[in-house]
């Protein structure tokens, strides 16, 4: 779901600025946008640089590590990073609806 929510961020972001959405339901999960950028603020600059690449601007990850890793012939660390990323950002979520609740 969080990796679905990150790929239309942009358009969440975009909605949230003209109608004023914060929130977003997918099926029994509910997402703060506010959630969301905190959290991808609070990532490790690798991480977050990944998830921007490989999420937000959907590239392919061999496209992702010529950017990040210049002269790499490797993509499976851009990967990698933002699996970290989902992750941490995962966890995060839960404990902010643990302590919510």
């Amino acid at each position: 779901v969080l990796e679905r929510v990150l790929r239309h961020l942009p358009e969440w972001q975009e909605l949230y600025e003209q109608e004023g959405v914060e929130e977003l339901t997918y099926g029994e999960v509910t997402v703060n946008i506010h959630d969301i950028l905190d959290g991808l603020d609070e990532l490790p600059p690798r991480q977050r640089e990944a998830i921007e690449l490989l999420c937000l601007r959907n590239m392919r990850e061999c496209d992702a590590a010529a950017l990040m890793l210049p002269g790499s012939t490797w993509a499976s660390p851009v990967g990698g990073y933002k699996r970290t990323g989902l992750r941490k950002l995962a966890q995060r979520f839960n404990e902010v609806e643990a302590a919510m609740a």
